[in-house]
């Protein structure tokens, strides 16, 4: 297949000169804005393209999701161009699906891509994909470090942020990136990656990256659920067939690859044939697993009006206090402590002896009390009179 091959591809280049064997370095020529369109013939990549029962391809076809039902899905039927392209450029093939929430956009105004929800199907089956949206959302400063993005900075999710930070740390380093999306938006050099020398830069460039990323206060991601079986089964060959044949592949001609199942199919050989379908084709199914959305909210268990409210209901509860009752309260300590102050007083002043207290009479009585020492029976008496001076 490899003259036929390169003969459509050159046809299609319109009478490029391309070399007998795709190099990466072959490969970077093309990265620019009308090239990278056609490489793979991308009118032959989506044959058949069905939103519900519409076109994909009409002006203005628009899916209004009723229910879950395969009614409501988006049916794919995708050509990988195995054996036209992608052999001499990878090694493997097949799809990946990215699913971004509406309205992010690259700096470029360019769709968005998130990497975080790559989703990989090969060739040879039918996939089904159901899809179930969670939105998060984060409180901010000061209960979180959380960043508003497409608010306080330029990005519109912590992916995008960092994407083109470390983009801009391989432009610093390396002097080229090795994405064509943003050499292409930011019209920057393509890294030629057969050199080490190039790739140990690159990797040492996003390793070292530090970039100002934090996460989103508002996240939208998609839980997926993949089913898939062996496509297409030998029945269903035929239809796929009249399809190559009849030319109802959005208006392509049909590669050397296409030319060649159908020539197996006519000669009698549907095992051959069915082989390299399977090798090159698939069929998707994208539609929602419910018509309900996840939502994710934190919230501060204590606000300020909530602290209020609470304090106020427990002082309530467990004190009985209003606002009369407080006032009420004070006054009844102002009046007790003036009564401790007055008692205490009254104390101070009990114990102070009065001037003169001691009379004549009872000094006279202390100074006969010596005249008795010698004389026994009298000591009783002293004793007494002692006591009662006391």
């Amino acid at each position: 297949l490899d003259t036929e091959t390169f003969a459509d591809f050159q046809q299609f280049q319109n009478g490029s000169s391309w070399p007998t064997k795709t190099t990466s370095s072959d490969l970077q020529t093309m990265v620019n804005s009308s090239t990278l369109d056609l490489l793979g013939h991308a009118h032959d990549m989506i044959m058949d393209c069905k939103l519900g029962e519409q076109d994909c391809f009409q002006t203005g076809a628009v899916l209004m999701v009723k229910s879950h039902s395969r009614r409501y899905a988006l049916t794919l039927l995708l050509n990988t161009e195995t054996y036209d392209y992608t052999v001499y450029s990878t090694s493997e093939s097949g799809f990946a699906f990215y699913f971004t929430p509406p309205g992010l956009r690259n700096l470029d105004s360019s769709i968005f891509i998130d990497q975080a929800s790559l989703i990989k199907i090969q060739p040879g089956a039918f996939h089904e994909i159901e899809l179930h949206k969670v939105t998060s959302r984060k409180q901010p400063h000061p209960y979180s470090d959380c960043v508003e993005y497409g608010v306080d900075n330029q990005f519109l999710c912590q992916e995008q942020c960092q994407r083109y930070c470390k983009h801009t740390s391989k432009l610093q380093l390396c002097q080229c990136t090795n994405e064509p999306e943003l050499a292409l938006a930011t019209n920057t050099t393509f890294c030629d990656q057969k050199h080490p020398e190039v790739l140990n830069c690159l990797k040492y460039a996003e390793q070292s990256a530090t970039c100002q990323c934090g996460i989103g206060c508002s996240v939208v991601s998609y839980q997926l659920k993949t089913r898939s079986a062996d496509w297409p089964v030998l029945p269903a060959l035929l239809p796929l067939i009249t399809a190559l044949e009849d030319g109802l592949v959005s208006g392509a001609e049909g590669s050397a690859f296409m030319r060649k199942i159908i020539t197996f199919y006519s000669n009698g050989l549907p095992g051959e044939a069915l082989f390299l379908t399977r090798s090159s084709f698939l069929k998707v199914e994208i539609k929602l697993a419910d018509l309900t959305e996840e939502f994710i909210e934190e919230r501060p268990v204590y606000d300020a009006v909530t602290v209020l409210s609470a304090l106020g209901g427990l002082l309530g509860l467990y004190l009985g206090i209003s606002c009369m009752t407080f006032f009420e309260v004070i006054e009844l300590l102002f009046h007790l402590l003036f009564v401790a102050r007055a008692r205490s007083n009254m104390r101070e002043a009990a114990k102070r002896p009065a001037v003169g207290s001691l009379g004549e009479s009872k000094a006279t009585d202390l100074l006969q009390l010596a005249n008795y020492r010698k004389q026994p029976n009298d000591i009783i008496l002293a004793t007494t009179e002692l006591d009662d001076i006391v």
